[in-house]
């Protein structure tokens, strides 16, 4: 990531998310214990402190190499990385505070007759999230889900700009990277029914914020 920053690059987006900490650690030091109980055998003062004092040093050290710590510091430092999440219909995921997420929450543009509450009765709800660990949600400078629906036929033609999570309204994450790439200070909005506005440009989306994905169909 910081090697990223240096090279000028100006965003990073994964398309995978960090939901469990590192383990890989974990297993290191669990193997570890199991060879120092066949190398250092016995059950004399001297041999346990043994153990005990290897144990206890390298500890020590996975604390200072702790693989999703580093990661976050490095996320903070570069300010530079964006992190999607899950949404699910079922509260089968977690159930996290908009406000954790470190989320730049879309919003209506409404017409002159219509109201939040219409506007959002058309936005499809979800009931949970999955997202990746407090530590690297924290450090990201923005996130957005990754939701998308099929059709029946299997195939991927929409998306959707937004959902409705808790009462609020979440960006895809696409629209929240291009928005901030090219400069858009304001948040996404979105005028149900019509388009999606990000950074000027407007993207035409259906009565529930389904937007059309840009592909060239299938071949004759």
């Amino acid at each position: 990531i910081r090697r990223l920053k240096a090279a000028g690059v100006k965003g990073i987006f994964y398309d995978i998310f960090f939901p469990e900490p590192e383990r890989r650690q974990d297993k290191m030091l669990s193997d570890l214990q199991g060879l120092l109980g066949s190398a250092l055998q016995g059950s004399s003062e001297r041999t346990r402190a043994t153990r005990e004092k290897i144990l206890n040093e390298v500890k020590r050290f996975r604390e200072g190499q702790n693989g999703d710590k580093e990661m976050a510091r490095a996320m903070k430092e570069t300010g530079i990385v964006y992190l999607p999440f899950e949404a699910r219909v079922r509260d089968d995921g977690s159930l996290p505070r908009v406000e954790a997420l470190n989320l730049t929450e879309a919003q209506f543009m409404l017409g002159s007759m219509e109201t939040r509450e219409q506007a959002f009765a058309e936005v499809i709800p979800f009931k949970s999230l999955v997202v990746s660990i407090s530590d690297l949600q924290k450090a990201a400078k923005d996130s957005g889900h990754i939701k998308y629906v099929p059709n029946r036929d299997g195939i991927f033609r929409y998306y959707l700009t937004v959902i409705n999570y808790q009462g609020s309204l979440l960006p895809s994450l696409a629209p929240q990277v291009a928005s901030d790439l090219m400069g858009d200070e304001e948040p996404v909005r979105i005028q149900m029914g019509s388009h999606v506005k990000v950074a000027g440009r407007r993207i035409p989306i259906l009565n529930n914020g389904m937007a059309l994905v840009n592909y060239c169909g299938a071949k004759p």
